[in-house]
């Protein structure tokens, strides 16, 4: 009845009608102990109805008095062990429900000293790893990993399978907090690996979706795919809708980062049908993942009504306190969602709230991964709003954090780890092989007992003792020659296992520098993009110093030109190949510079844009740039009256190896007596010359409007893509 009550109270579902059920187990257990008088088990029964009345209520009011009571009465029957169970208990209501972490602390390390006294280890672990959770309440996450590793050593040598992939699955967590990415990918591996040996649908659900979720971190999406995947199937086997609602968001989520959308609304409206949520905690996955593929699908409007209903739903929920000590998580994961939806929508001031709630949480709350995600999505929103210095303030912090998760010396310990675990699996190999060769030994043993028997038959008969020995002699020579011919295929063996194990080597070596090479490769842009924002910045606080009219307008050009090559860096930073720009997203957000620079109201100016979708090498990227810069300002600046008018861009091929740029405007065209190739205006020599640059022909018309059009060879681009940097580095 004990065993039965605490299993309907754990149940993670478990209804109203089961709690009373396991109420009343233990007031008939409490009858029963009294009938065969057992003070212990009486006093064992008073115990569990004792917690679990106060997990019922939530009322702690004189949850003292009575555990002291309970204390007392065991410690007069000398019954140490319920003594310590009650103190293990009290431990945990005050945890849980009074968050009195000290004295949480105190009533398990009284629990320990008694589970010492009886020389019962099971209990110490136990306690331990209570007080490891108590730790990690705290922010103090080095004491808990120490405690929990205790308890870990423990259930790992007496085989607790269930105890011992929950410390895996809890030290990785810890480990990951900490940003020790080796450590918490092992344990993660090592809970993976132990859940399917004890076939637990549950844990392995939970185990495939933590170490899912830290590669997804890594921003290694591809190897995050299967584990994630994996994780819904098991939590479809386990039926646990909340479990289900989760693993479905992590997936949608990943393959989005892997821009893997086709057919992904298909996808996700079969998944939620598959497995309906009922109830708020768990249709808010569901929200948020629609939102997620109508966001990546070109639908933002939709998408918008998704994200708001999984906020409405989310703030509703927590003022009810209905995640419970999870709600930290959970607030990081949404207002993160909603916050790059609207970064990606370029609308930065209303995603600004959502990252700065997620700042404003208790450091010990925030992940390493987390906080650098939002220190990055903060630089976008202040560069994007002009605020430099704290843009950068945001960046730098940015920077230091993301270096300590993706280092050089990160990747070397992801791939140490990779390498344990196929040395792991030789070694399984090389046992098995073992085996097989006792196994052959074995049958040679019989085989040579056989034909000693048979000799000793035969040798009752002359005659054929003579032939038996003749057929013996020929087999021992058949036997030479065969084990010398054994020794020649085992000697090739292990010639051909060196020449295997040293190709691996050099494949492995080659694989580094490839990753190496593409790693600074992309640092150089990070560097070369950071500096011309700082350039950018000092030309922000030399327009402080003049109020010259002519001398801000020179200084405002020339921010514009650096911010036009600035872009093309960061786009190049960001994305995953190195060394060519996709014009189409480049012009897109050029135009959307300007018209902030310029302060253009939509109505004033339309841009017209017909740019196909061509990579440009990083060589030809920036002459392109600084022509549409200069040609477009120029169009703002003096083409246009009040009435406003439009700017038409052109970017095209006119056949494989020829491309052609045209910018033209609808405005006033170009005064008669000013000649554009002979003025000394600097915005026409430097087009003049980047055209030069381009190999390029340059055309100008004025009547009506104007038109600039530079015909040149198109550059074929390099691809700087590497498997690893896409996988280590790529943020």
């Amino acid at each position: 009845m004990i065993h039965l009550s605490n299993y309907l109270i754990n149940k993670p579902d478990a209804t109203n009608k089961q709690l009373d059920s396991a109420k009343s187990l233990m007031n008939t257990g409490i009858v029963l102990a009294k009938k065969i008088r057992s003070l212990s088990l009486e006093l064992k029964c008073r115990q569990t109805l004792l917690t679990n009345k106060l997990i019922f209520s939530k009322d702690t009011t004189g949850a003292a008095q009575g555990y002291n009571a309970l204390i007392e009465t065991f410690h007069q029957a000398n019954d140490l062990e319920g003594e310590a169970d009650c103190w293990k208990d009290h431990g945990m209501i005050l945890r849980e429900l009074t968050k009195d972490f000290r004295g949480a602390v105190s009533c398990n390390v009284k629990a320990e000293l008694l589970y010492q006294k009886l020389s019962n280890n099971y209990g110490v672990a136990n306690a331990r790893k209570a007080i490891s959770i108590i730790l990690t309440k705290e922010g103090r996450l080095t004491e808990a990993a120490d405690e929990l590793s205790k308890a870990y050593r423990y259930f790992k040598e007496a085989g607790r399978g269930f105890e011992k992939i929950s410390c895996e699955i809890e030290l990785a967590s810890l480990y990951w907090k900490m940003g020790n990415t080796q450590q918490a990918l092992y344990f993660n591996s090592e809970a993976l690996k132990s859940a399917k040996m004890i076939n637990d649908d549950r844990l392995i659900a939970v185990a495939t979706n933590s170490l899912g979720r830290q590669f997804y971190n890594l921003e290694m999406y591809a190897e995050a795919l299967p584990y994630l995947e994996g994780s819904l199937a098991s939590t479809r086997k386990t039926k646990s809708q909340s479990d289900y609602s989760i693993a479905l968001l992590c997936v949608i989520d990943d393959r989005v980062k892997l821009k893997s959308t086709a057919g992904l609304l298909q996808y996700l409206i079969k998944a939620d049908r598959a497995m309906p949520s009922v109830k708020d905690i768990d249709r808010i996955n569901i929200y948020c993942s629609y939102g997620l593929v109508y966001s990546n699908i070109g639908l933002p409007d939709k998408a918008e009504i998704w994200f708001l209903k999984m906020m409405s739903t989310f703030d509703t929920l927590e003022k009810k306190k209905t995640f419970g000590n999870n709600a930290h998580l959970f607030l990081q994961t949404y207002n993160k969602t909603i916050g790059d939806f609207y970064i990606g929508a370029h609308r930065f001031e209303k995603a600004r709230p959502y990252f700065e709630k997620v700042l404003a949480l208790p450091k010990k709350f925030i992940s390493p991964a987390s906080e650098s995600d939002v220190h990055l999505a903060l630089y976008r929103i202040d560069s994007a709003s002009g605020n430099y210095i704290s843009g950068i303030r945001h960046l730098q912090k940015y920077h230091r954090l993301h270096e300590s998760l993706f280092n050089a010396s990160s990747a070397n310990q992801i791939a140490g780890l990779k390498a344990r675990y196929a040395e792991d699996q030789r070694s399984k190999d090389l046992v098995i092989l073992k085996s097989q060769q006792r196994a052959q030994s074995v049958l040679v043993q019989n085989t040579k007992l056989e034909r000693n028997i048979t000799l000793g038959g035969i040798a009752a008969i002359l005659i054929l003792a003579c032939l038996a020995y003749w057929a013996y002699r020929k087999k021992q020579k058949i036997n030479r020659h065969l084990e010398f011919q054994k020794e020649k295929i085992d000697h090739q063996n292990v010639s051909l296992k060196s020449l295997l194990e040293d190709k691996d080597l050099l494949l492995a070596e080659k694989e580094i520098l490839l990753t190496e090479k593409d790693w600074l490769l992309k640092e150089v842009h990070h560097r070369v993009k950071n500096n011309l924002q700082v350039i950018t910045g000092l030309l922000n606080f030399q327009t402080s110093s003049t109020s010259k009219a002519e001398v801000l307008d020179a200084i405002k050009i020339s921010r514009n030109r650096i911010q036009a090559i600035s872009l093309i860096h960061l786009k190049l930073s960001n994305g995953n190949n190195l060394a060519s720009l996709n014009m189409q997203s480049y012009v897109s957000e050029l135009i959307s510079h300007l018209r902030d620079v310029f302060d253009l109201p939509a109505q004033f100016i339309i841009f017209n844009k017909n740019i196909e979708p061509i990579d440009i090498d990083l060589k030809q990227a920036v002459p392109i740039g600084l022509i549409l810069n200069e040609a477009i300002t120029n169009s703002i600046k003096y083409a246009f009256d009040k009435k406003g008018g439009a700017i038409s861009l052109g970017l095209k091929l006119i056949d494989e190896q020829t491309l052609l740029l045209e910018i033209a405007d609808n405005g006033k065209g170009i005064p008669d007596d000013l000649d554009p190739f002979k003025t000394e205006s600097l915005g026409f020599k430097i087009m003049r010359g980047l055209s030069a640059q381009l190999k390029g022909n340059f055309q100008l018309e004025s009547n009506p409007g104007t038109r600039i059009a530079i015909r040149f060879p198109l550059r074929i681009a390099k691809k700087f893509k590497n498997f690893n940097i896409d996988r280590v580095n790529s943020n």
